[in-house]
């Protein structure tokens, strides 16, 4: 049976005849929409990322859509978690980190900000660092041109965060609860 497949993030409507497991919904990071994307255009990520809490704030670094979220991004396949935790906190913040333990794993759906989708399993560490003074990454950052910031954990704003607020602060609270 031949199937007529969408194009590249068209929405399902009624009137399909394509199977709804052909279409996965993915969160768009540039728009913060839903949008429905044929499974055969969505590959396979992993992410790394620091919660690096201290004196009761979180560094978060900008993303471009004036959202915010921990510091890290992808893995290259020769990279351990580790070894891609601390380059990328590095790349993005011009910090050093001390990795403390790894934090329970998400996965989303997502379309990043090239209009890609992706499968993203994200795999999160509890970090340290030994200053919290942030050096200027503006000529650095790849994405954006704003510093990554300290933020207050005491009247933290969620919205601040990419849609699936709850996974992240999940893993906020994770972090937390490993302190005394």
């Amino acid at each position: 049976m031949l199937i007529n497949y969408y194009n590249y993030f068209s929405p399902a409507t009624e009137e399909t005849t394509m199977p709804t497991s052909e279409l996965i919904k993915c969160h768009c990071l540039s728009t913060e929409q839903e949008k429905f994307v044929h499974r055969n255009n969505i590959r396979e990520r992993v992410g790394v990322y620091a919660v690096i809490i201290d004196q009761n704030e979180i560094l978060l670094t900008p993303l471009s859509n004036g959202l915010h979220f921990f510091p890290g991004g992808g893995k290259e396949p020769w990279e351990t978690f580790e070894q891609a935790v601390k380059r990328e906190v590095f790349e993005e913040c011009g910090l050093d980190v001390k990795l403390i333990r790894s934090l329970s794993p998400t996965e989303n759906f997502i379309i990043d900000f090239d209009g890609q989708a992706y499968h993203l399993t994200s795999i999160y560490f509890l970090a340290s660092v030994s200053t919290r003074e942030l050096p200027d990454t503006s000529k650095t950052r790849e994405f954006c041109e704003r510093q990554p910031v300290w933020v207050s954990l005491v009247d933290f704003d969620q919205s601040l965060l990419p849609k699936d607020q709850d996974k992240f602060m999940a893993v906020i609270f994770e972090a937390l609860s490993l302190f005394p």
